[in-house]
């Protein structure tokens, strides 16, 4: 798993909350399916309120075309399986790394 950095100023709004990113990581194979399908990697974007409170946007990433918003993440990820390791010089533009169809699936966690 990488953590990577973040641009100031990524935010999510869910209602009246605003949520700041503070840290986006990813997972390979994905932890999650969709229609029973397990994808080769998955990004989990992790938002925290002023109150604390958490909020995890998933994206689940198929083999596609070339995207060049991923590269300082292709670029940096670890060699080894297993190994974690927080990169906060790594800057990615988030939001060129989401899905143009901005298709969701919400899922409430107690």
């Amino acid at each position: 798993m990488a953590a990577c950095g973040r641009a100031p100023g990524d935010t999510l709004t869910l209602g009246a909350t605003s949520f700041d990113l503070v840290q986006y990581h990813f997972h390979a194979p994905s932890e999650h399916t969709l229609s029973e399908r397990r994808y080769p990697m998955e990004m989990h974007m992790v938002h925290r309120s002023a109150a604390g409170r958490l909020a995890v946007v998933g994206v689940l990433i198929a083999e596609d075309r070339h995207n060049p918003a991923f590269e300082p993440v292709w670029n940096n990820l670890p060699r080894a399986r297993g190994v974690e390791k927080p990169y906060e010089y790594v800057m990615v533009d988030v939001d060129a790394l989401l899905p143009s169809s901005h298709a969701r699936t919400a899922n409430r966690a107690p």
